[in-house]
């Protein structure tokens, strides 16, 4: 008492625990000379079901791979004699958690000779900090949000391997109050699908494994004296949706392959989703090359009524004599029915309008317009 009051802080040490921690309580048993305190389970630290440190992470043993598929063939008509020889080759090695590969293929005829193509080299390595891989040389987009392409450059993207079991996909967080230690059951069609007890106070549970399309989520509170409350959690997915708090990237840079085109052009692309709360994901990205630019703008929502993602793409497609610019708008649905145990989704609908072009199809109508052929007709115009 005499040190806080010396330093003007007057009944500072008569403040109970609730001051300091919301919904905290804390007491002294004199009969056993303890101190009980008891603290709001979202408040805790918390880890997901299965997470291990990334600390302890096993960057993999060092090993050479060595895969092949060999075939040979050989035919004799008359004086006429054909041979040939193929072999798909995959070549691995892996040093200190650093993973090089190169895919290429050999191709011997004996009226032509020996020709060997390369198909693909690069090198991987996982970043435990960041929860992310990067990928250098020879890689393709994943195509979730834009078109998926080809390029040899650089790919960092946040990985859901890196995450928990019961972390990776999409699955609501639950949150609730218990006026007691309580027992929180959660059921699925009634099917219970996870249990566990929390301190009174505010409670949220983040680790839920998710099944699909999901079905709606039936939440039990049984208090220590008997009471039971009940409230119901809508949960529905489409592959936009990310998980409250979670943020999930990509970003690329390099140079297109795409052997139909004359000319390589740079690329970069930037897409990123940011899970807001269980209603609401974020989602949006940049694609662009030194003509053809594209911005993606959209947001998923999960409702009582079913989850639903809807997005709109701007293009814009310079080329040596022509213009072109328009929009694509993407919806993408799913619902649940407990009821009846059955699912209904829409996949993807897309309505473009006159003038937007996908990446590939610009990049197709640009060469042209750099490389015009004779008596040929180009479909992107």
């Amino acid at each position: 008492r005499d040190y806080y009051a010396s330093r003007g802080l007057g009944d500072v040490y008569k403040r109970q625990l609730d001051y300091w921690v919301p919904s905290g309580q804390g007491y002294i048993d004199v009969s056993t000379l303890q101190m009980i305190v008891t603290v709001p389970q979202v408040l805790l630290m918390q880890r997901a079901q299965n997470e291990v440190d990334p600390a302890l992470w096993d960057g993999g043993v060092n090993a050479l791979i060595l895969g092949y598929n060999a075939n040979y063939y050989q035919s004799k008509q008359d004086d006429n004699a054909y041979r040939s020889f193929y072999n798909g080759d995959n070549i691995g090695l892996n040093l200190w958690g650093f993973m090089f590969r190169h895919r290429g293929s050999l191709n011997w005829q004996n009226n032509s000779g020996t020709h060997y193509q390369s198909m693909r080299n690069y090198m991987e390595h996982g970043i435990g900090a960041l929860r992310s891989r990067i990928i250098i040389g020879d890689t393709d987009t994943s195509g979730h949000l834009f078109d998926s392409f080809s390029l040899r450059g650089v790919l960092l993207y946040s990985d859901d391997n890196m995450l928990p079991d019961s972390r990776r996909g999409y699955a609501p967080m639950i949150r609730g109050v218990a006026e007691t230690n309580a027992r929180i059951s959660v059921r699925q069609n009634n099917v219970l699908r996870y249990e566990t007890t929390v301190s009174p106070g505010p409670f949220s549970i983040d680790d839920l494994y998710p099944t699909g399309y999901g079905g709606d989520l039936t939440v039990t509170i049984r208090e220590s004296d008997g009471r039971e409350s009940q409230f119901m959690v809508p949960y529905a997915a489409v592959p936009q949706l990310v998980r409250p708090g979670l943020t999930t990237y990509s970003l690329t840079a390099g140079t297109l392959r795409n052997m139909n085109l004359s000319k390589q052009d740079a690329v970069a692309q930037l897409t990123l989703q940011r899970g807001i709360n269980n209603l609401l994901t974020g989602y949006g990205g940049v694609l662009t090359t030194r003509d053809y630019h594209a911005f993606l703008l959209g947001g998923a929502i999960g409702s009582s009524w079913g989850a639903l993602a809807l997005d709109v793409t701007q293009a814009q497609t310079d080329t040596q004599d022509r213009h072109l610019s328009g929009q694509s708008y993407r919806a993408t649905y799913s619902k649940g029915f407990n009821a009846s145990s059955s699912t209904m989704s829409l996949s993807a609908w897309r309505f473009s309008s006159p003038g937007y072009l996908g990446l590939n199809d610009a990049m197709s109508a640009i060469d042209y317009a750099r490389h015009p052929s004779p008596g040929s007709y180009n479909s992107a115009f």
